[in-house]
């Protein structure tokens, strides 16, 4: 299985040579929120294939911020598209996908007009974690 998205890995593709942005100090933060981050995604994992859905699912991850659990779940082989209103959070989502070897990249727009970006009715299930 491929590594995991983890804190660690999230701060190591943050430099601190300048103030950091919002989304890179949320970075951190999340991996404060989250201390038992495998266990997170093992169970949102159980819960999506609970749900019916199968790794050959299309998500919709709309406000993807630094990329958990979007990332992790690309990672474990599910077709996830991702989504970000903040140019920041897209640009440390983007670091984070490149870091772990992921074509993966977030795109920056609002989910309001997601409708814009994404073709309505492409996906199975449409998610928006921790906002």
């Amino acid at each position: 299985m491929s590594p995991n998205l983890t804190t660690k890995s999230v701060i190591e593709t943050i430099t601190f040579d300048h103030q950091p942005t919002f989304a890179e100090r949320w970075a951190i933060m999340v991996g404060q929120i989250y201390p038992h981050h495998q266990r997170y995604v093992d169970d949102f994992e159980a819960l999506l294939l609970s749900s019916g859905l199968t790794r050959e699912s299309r998500l919709l991850d709309i406000c993807a911020g630094e990329g958990m659990p979007a990332i992790d779940l690309i990672q474990r082989g599910w077709q996830v598209d991702t989504l970000d209103a903040s140019a920041d959070m897209v640009e440390v989502y983007n670091r984070c996908a490149a870091r772990h070897g992921l074509t993966s990249r977030c795109i920056l727009g609002n989910w309001m007009e997601v409708a814009n970006y994404f073709r309505p009715g492409s996906y199975e299930l449409v998610i928006c974690h921790g906002n």
